[in-house]
């Protein structure tokens, strides 16, 4: 007799143990959650969605940072007060000060082409290294 699951007086709870039985050579493995799912292949899907989901937002991200940052600037106060009320002057300084090129944006949501192109250029740059075959002698 196969034991009982579920809860209860004079049940046991061993889906572990009927789990090795329907599927012995796989308990296992790491596939055990695509083999037990009634769609397994949906976690192929779901898998896939999530690392393009984060590819994306790196990509998109990367140049908005980088256009905060040629943006970002330091306010240094003149220090002599009396002058400084009559002149109202302040002085700013660029954190960064090679950056400032990525400031600009473009269109109505300031958009950071110069920044896209960048981490574009860097990204092909790494799949192209990546796809180097090296043969040793």
């Amino acid at each position: 007799m196969p034991p009982r699951v579920g809860h209860g007086p004079g049940k046991e709870h061993d889906t572990h143990h009927l789990a090795q039985k329907k599927y012995e050579h796989n308990i296992d493995s790491q596939m055990t959650m695509t083999y037990v799912s009634f769609t397994g292949f949906l976690r192929y899907a779901g898998g896939f969605s999530a690392s393009l989901s984060s590819a994306i937002a790196s990509l998109v991200g990367a140049p908005r940072v980088l256009q905060a940052v040629g943006k970002d600037k330091v306010e240094i106060r003149n220090l002599n007060i009396f002058w400084e009320r009559v002149w109202n002057r302040f002085y700013f300084i660029k954190i960064y000060p090679l950056v400032h090129y990525f400031a600009q944006g473009y269109t109505a949501n300031n958009d950071p082409w110069r920044g896209y192109i960048l981490v574009f250029a860097v990204a092909m740059g790494f799949a192209m290294i990546a796809s180097l075959v090296i043969e040793d002698k």
